[in-house]
């Protein structure tokens, strides 16, 4: 492996007087979320409005992407609407939006077991491995299975 150059580096924390710029860093990730989505600023305005429980001016949105620090509650929404399926202005559901949004993302889940005897009850080996043809067992904790000991003399 070649050794690193470390002359050009600079560490920060030697820098008493720097500070990141979090207002800056906001703004970005606000911009980015909108044009992620593929959205003009009226389309994100209409996206964001039922996760925040108020309509955002077109306007609002591109001083938060240029000038202002956007709060809290908007920099969250826009994190949500971004990790969703795209959606488009017209597409928002707005009665259950949170649903629409992070509902597919779980639509396998079939069901959830507090205890893993739980689950052992519910699908025992034989019906769990029913039709494989190949297991690959790897990091799994196989201590639920019969298991033959050895003992050595």
């Amino acid at each position: 492996m070649a050794s690193r150059d470390d002359r050009n580096v600079v560490d920060l924390g030697s820098r008493a007087g720097y500070r990141p710029d979090m207002a800056a860093l906001a703004r970005a990730q606000v911009a980015s979320a909108r044009e992620r989505l593929g959205l003009s600023t009226e389309e994100f305005a209409s996206v964001l409005k039922p996760l925040l429980g108020w309509g955002p001016s077109p306007g609002v949105i591109s001083n938060w992407e240029t000038d202002a620090t956007p709060p809290g509650d908007v920099l969250i929404a826009a994190s949500i609407v971004t990790q969703a399926a795209p959606l488009s202005a017209d597409e928002v559901d707005k009665d259950d939006l949170m649903h629409q949004l992070l509902g597919n993302r779980y639509a396998d889940v079939e069901a959830v077991f507090l205890t893993r005897s739980e689950f052992t009850s519910a699908m025992p080996p034989q019906r769990l491995f029913a039709g494989a043809t190949k297991i690959d067992a790897a990091g799994l904790s196989l201590t639920s299975c019969a298991s033959s000991t050895q003992t050595r003399t």
